[in-house]
């Protein structure tokens, strides 16, 4: 295994908790609002393969990358979907490695190399600079954070 394909996730694969202490930003994808934890220490943008499938998403087979999750377990990615996003006025499209753990949707480091973001971490919000201006980015009440072992249940 070479170290171009063994990547970082940095949460465990617990669900988001609703306790305001992560950084998390709500993003909308066909018109449902969700939230997304931000994280610094992921190498990619993940989501669940049960949340791809609740928006509706291809989910596009793939040689899959080997992920370490903060729990020192290890996973293999076999897909990704890409997903059109909005956050507050900015949209654009993110491609998401779909791991099968229950975890919420993480936005990594690809999404914060392109965003580039200002984070103000006590506060734990966050802005973009968009079309000459810096935005913000919403961020969810902490009571009502959908998590990623809600969308199995939605249909």
């Amino acid at each position: 295994m070479t170290l171009n394909n063994f990547l970082l996730l940095s949460v465990s694969a617990s669900a988001i908790s609703p306790i305001k202490k992560l950084l998390e930003v709500l993003m909308t994808i066909n018109d449902t609002s969700v939230a997304a934890l931000v994280d610094s220490g992921a190498t990619n943008n993940f989501m669940s393969r049960a949340t791809a499938e609740s928006f509706n998403l291809k989910i596009i087979p793939s040689d899959g990358i080997t992920v370490r999750l903060a729990d020192g377990q290890t996973v293999q990615t076999k897909a990704y979907a890409v997903a059109d996003v909005r956050l507050g006025e900015l949209s654009t499209s993110l491609r998401f490695e779909i791991l099968s753990e229950d975890i919420a949707i993480i936005l990594g480091m690809p999404f914060l190399e392109v965003a580039n973001p200002q984070i103000n971490w006590k506060q734990k919000s966050i802005k973009i600079k968009h079309k000459g201006r810096l935005i913000n980015i919403p961020t969810p009440p902490a009571i009502e954070t959908k998590q990623a072992g809600d969308f199995a249940s939605d249909n």
